[in-house]
């Protein structure tokens, strides 16, 4: 008599039960590729994070470079506020100041606008160079406000402040270079100062117009500096895409 009971568990020699055959319309000798396009709105889908992750994602394109340099004026408050908008709208804005420029604005003021140091005196230690430095960095430089003594300097080719050096390193004919003035309109109309400018122009700096009306000393005419939309308007355009192409000597 076989006393022998049936065991609980199965015998490691036992045939386990084979898996179904794949289906012929699911089965694929070929795994998924990783740069496989990914149908609107499925990269969210279970299964494509790793394929979505795969293909690289395009640069991030640099934001446009706007060197300010403001000169002695009262007009500097118009400058801050087209500094303010331009960092609002995107465009990556650096300062250079005369000292004349900081008596109307402090450096506080342009460092809380722009979240960068200010240039105003290539004395200081560790800024000697600097000039160079902003001329290879700036996609476009404004002189705003620019005074009589400014544009007459540059026609000069003084180089003994913070601008000189600068207007001297910059590759004017490959980068735009503007001119933004703000004067008395007697001294705007004075020969000297249109020589100046004309001069400037011929060389390829771009000489902005003038506003015209009530100026800060009391008389009307030409010779305001433009309301902070116009400069930013003027600046958009450059950058946009569709941009005409221009001949950088113009007064207007």
């Amino acid at each position: 008599m076989n006393t022998r009971t049936s065991s609980p568990f199965p015998s490691a020699t036992a045939s386990a039960p084979r898996p179904a055959a794949a289906s012929p319309a699911t089965a694929s000798p070929f795994t998924a590729s990783p740069f496989a396009a990914v149908a609107p709105g499925a990269a969210n889908a279970p299964g494509t994070a790793a394929t979505a992750a795969a293909v690289p994602a395009a640069p991030e394109k640099r934001k446009s470079r706007i060197l300010f340099a403001l000169t002695g004026s009262i007009a500097c408050y118009k400058a801050c506020f087209a500094i303010s908008k331009l960092v609002q709208a995107g465009y990556e804005v650096r300062t250079v100041a005369t000292p004349a420029a900081l008596q109307f604005v402090g450096n506080a003021t342009l460092e809380g606008l722009t979240g960068q140091p200010v240039y105003s005196d290539f004395w200081q230690p560790g800024r000697a160079m600097d000039h160079i430095d902003l001329a290879r960095w700036a996609d476009l430089a404004i002189v705003c406000p620019a005074t009589a003594n400014t544009i007459n300097r540059l026609a000069a080719g003084l180089a003994d402040d913070a601008i000189g050096p600068l207007f001297l390193a910059w590759e004017i004919r490959k980068k735009p270079w503007w001119i933004a003035p703000a004067m008395n309109v007697v001294m705007y109309q004075n020969r000297i100062t249109q020589a100046s400018l004309r001069k400037l122009a011929d060389l390829g700096a771009r000489v902005l117009g003038t506003g015209t009306g009530a100026l800060a000393c009391g008389e009307e005419g030409p010779g305001r500096l433009l309301e902070p939309d116009e400069i930013v308007t003027q600046i958009q355009v450059h950058f946009s895409p569709t941009a005409p192409a221009r001949d950088p000597r113009h007064i207007a």
